[in-house]
């Protein structure tokens, strides 16, 4: 069960490096470049 589980979060963070690259994590910065992309449509 724990190689499993060690496996999961080994994809998460390489799925979360690909998506977010070096930025942090921080959900008021994730926000407004969310919020920023939504007004420009």
């Amino acid at each position: 069960m724990k190689n499993w589980f060690k496996k999961f979060i080994d994809k998460l963070a390489k799925a979360n490096e690909e998506s977010f690259g070096d930025k942090p994590l921080d959900c008021c910065s994730l926000n407004k470049e969310n919020n920023s992309n939504n007004q420009k449509k």
